[in-house]
């Protein structure tokens, strides 16, 4: 990695993230196609609350790279949920079997 992507990073994890934001923005700018780069963008912009923005980094790293679920995974997890959602009541009614068939 480079030294840009390793100050990215523990920036990161010392909950630096203006600096990690600006770390791998400049690692970007060297290799725009950098997973890395847009995955610590992704979260550095979710941690400082930026959640708008972090959706499109990790939207960028999930298109480089559709086998890892990491991207999708910081995308859905920066997803914001609304504050009078409640979990649903499971039926009450036994779930149909194989494909749709009443039991």
């Amino acid at each position: 990695k480079s030294s840009l992507m390793r100050t990215a990073m523990e920036a990161l994890s010392k909950g630096n993230y203006a600096e990690a934001i600006l770390c791998s923005k400049h690692a970007l700018k060297q290799d725009r196609r950098s997973y890395d780069a847009l995955i610590v963008l992704g979260k550095a912009l979710f941690f400082s609350k930026q959640l708008d923005q972090a959706e499109i980094p990790y939207k960028r790293a999930a298109e480089l790279n559709p086998d890892d679920v990491t991207a999708v995974t910081a995308w859905l997890a920066a997803q914001p949920v609304d504050a009078a959602a409640a979990p649903q009541e499971a039926p009450s009614r036994e779930r149909p079997l194989k494909c749709g068939a009443a039991p």
